[in-house]
């Protein structure tokens, strides 16, 4: 028998699975969000603009209170449940962790979108949507989705595209 203090080693039980326990989700640093809250979350894609409109959607800054987790963005155009066709990610960012551990913020995710990619179609209002976690609250099962372990474990925003016929590229005034 083991003394208070000894420093018994305590045996495990090795049949019950971890448990999972909610992470710290990363947050946006608001006034970094490009565009953002400052100007309106609508932007316009004209079919005839020269050159063809090209807008990078980012988050310049973001926060997460555990400095060395990797996090991961996915990105998704009118995103549509159950839709295999429009229900994976268009694009992918992996924000490195730091071995810094005051490194709360660093660099925000990034998704170039220009016109093609929504499709070619004057009248549509297309969403772009951004999910960011951390690396490891992504439901392994389900690849490429918005499943995640933990769902509170993530933080989400949105822009607004309206695809004109016009030749105007940029933020827009809302509808």
């Amino acid at each position: 028998m083991c003394a208070l203090g000894a420093g018994c080693i305590l045996p495990q039980d090795l049949t019950t699975e971890k448990t999972l326990t909610k992470l710290d989700p990363p947050r946006f640093v608001r006034e970094k969000i490009v565009p953002g809250d400052d100007k309106p979350a609508v932007l316009t894609f004209g079919l005839s603009a020269n050159p063809p409109c090209h807008i990078p959607l980012e988050v310049q800054r973001i926060r997460s209170a555990d400095a060395a987790a990797n996090l991961e963005a996915r990105w998704w155009i009118d995103y549509v449940d159950n839709n295999s066709a429009v229900a994976a990610p268009r694009h992918f960012n992996t924000l490195p962790g730091s071995h810094d551990p005051l490194a709360i913020e660093r660099n925000g995710p990034t998704f170039d979108i220009d016109v093609g990619l929504l499709g070619n179609v004057a009248g549509a209002t297309h969403v772009v949507e951004l999910i960011l976690a951390h690396e490891n609250a992504w439901d392994p099962k389900f690849p490429g989705t918005r499943a995640l372990l933990i769902p509170d474990d993530a933080v989400s925003f949105r822009w607004v595209i309206n695809v004109t016929s016009g030749s105007e590229c940029g933020v827009g005034a809302a509808p």
